[in-house]
């Protein structure tokens, strides 16, 4: 429609340019390119995009709406991150920022141990994350330890409530009162459910610049939320949220690297969801109608 919602198009377009860079950072380790030449073809594809999406804007009239209902809800999550970003401590996340330094500094997009300076057989831990900091780095001239614990708190806890949001209106239907007082427990588990075998939850405070935050709280709950559509799919939601939960909470040290490195692949397949929805919607109705049938 021509009423666009603030944190709805604020969440597509962060997948939309995480996703158009691991496409060229795939292309640029490929062709074995310098860390400079990635982030200046970065530069020209998001400006490209970003004028794009404004004229589209501006074609069809469109308008950016703010959800009064949900305003508190933003505002509380926003001083909340502050007032961690204040306080927060070193942590075990910081790896990520300093795979993302190591990339700064020697202008490639491998990782190096940091004892013995020997580049390392695997890829970035988190599927090109670290490297998508030394990219910005490089753009804004910004220090990645700025990018990582300053900017990304903001920007990984808006992505997380405009999912959450979604979730909850495709699990509660046009119910809005229920959907206000759901997305107020979310932010209660978000600020107590801080345990260390929670990866998702911890992360989201002690250090949101992980691939673990991203996976877990922002891009999870909106595959969901593409996988489900009218109302029947509401309880197939729900069951595939609880399924998520319980695979955090139970998940193993292995299972966790496994879901940290699977990243691009999930950023790929909210892709794939966004520009053919209908078609795999239609897909998978037809082939649950098929097995009903059978049954």
């Amino acid at each position: 429609g021509k009423e666009k919602e603030i944190g709805t198009a604020y969440l597509n377009g962060m997948v939309v340019s995480l996703g158009l860079f691991l496409i060229e950072a795939y292309a640029a380790d490929y062709f074995v390119l310098s860390l400079g030449q990635l982030a200046n073809a970065y530069a020209v594809t998001v400006g490209i995009a970003s004028v794009a999406a404004l004229a589209g804007l501006v074609i069809f009239r469109s308008r950016l709406k703010m959800p009064r209902l949900y305003r508190f809800h933003y505002l509380t999550v926003l001083m909340v991150t502050l007032l961690f970003v204040g306080l927060r401590l070193d942590t075990s996340g910081d790896n990520v920022l300093e795979t993302a330094l190591t990339a700064v500094w020697s202008g490639r997009m491998s990782a190096f141990s940091p004892y013995t300076g020997l580049e390392l057989a695997a890829k970035e831990t988190g599927g090109y994350l670290p490297v998508f900091y030394a990219v910005l780095s490089k753009i804004s001239g910004l220090h990645v330890t700025l990018i990582g614990k300053l900017l990304m708190p903001f920007l990984a806890v808006l992505m997380g409530i405009a999912a959450y949001r979604l979730l909850l209106f495709r699990v509660l239907g046009k119910d809005t009162k229920r959907s206000w007082y759901g997305l107020w427990m979310i932010l209660f588990l978000w600020l107590f459910l801080c345990f260390s075998e929670i990866p998702g939850y911890r992360v989201l405070w002690e250090a949101p610049w992980t691939p673990e935050c991203f996976v877990f709280i922002c891009f999870l709950p909106l595959l969901i939320y593409l996988l489900s559509r009218r109302r029947w799919n509401g309880y197939f939601s729900f069951l595939l949220a609880f399924l998520v939960i319980d695979i955090a909470l139970t998940a193993s040290g292995d299972m966790r690297e496994r879901t940290k490195n699977a990243l691009p692949f999930l950023i790929v397949l909210l892709l794939v969801f966004a520009l053919f929805r209908k078609h795999i919607l239609w897909l998978l109705r037809h082939f649950i109608s098929l097995c009903y049938k059978k049954n």
